[in-house]
């Protein structure tokens, strides 16, 4: 049975995905666009996510889910926009040998404004023989 879950924790976070990821066998996170990550230097999502495996110990994946190709930023876009924008923009990447039959795995984005992004990698990952597919962020955006 699949189950989906978004979760808008705000504050939080932390405190609120804690629980869930006793039963996570894998933590997948939503990769920044290398242009974003040179300005930041620093992926926040990265750092959450490397936080929450050591409150649990989990299996972290990056580069799980890749672009395809280019997209234009989400931020300059409107609403419309946003949801056209990612269309079949991610691919899963098959270098990655990992048995998932049966298995409970969370993808963790930053923040969402439309679901797009989640949407997008939501049906990628819909198509592997998990038992649940967890979908988290950690805030909301109304722009």
């Amino acid at each position: 049975m699949l189950t989906n879950y978004v979760f808008h924790a705000g504050m939080n976070s932390v405190l609120l995905v804690t629980p869930i990821l006793k039963e996570v066998f894998l933590l997948l996170i939503m990769e920044k666009p290398l242009k974003k990550l040179f300005l930041r230097r620093f992926n926040q999502t990265i750092l959450i996510a490397k936080y929450l495996c050591k409150t649990q110990p989990k299996k972290l994946l990056f580069n799980f889910l890749l672009k395809k190709f280019d997209t234009l930023s989400q931020a300059s876009l409107d609403y419309q926009q946003r949801t056209k924008n990612l269309k079949n923009s991610f691919i899963l990447n098959n270098k990655h040998k990992i048995k998932l039959d049966n298995k409970v795995i969370l993808l963790l984005d930053d923040v969402t404004t439309t679901n797009s992004t989640l949407n997008e990698a939501h049906l990628l990952l819909d198509k592997l023989p998990v038992k649940k597919i967890i979908l988290v962020t950690f805030a909301k955006s109304f722009t």
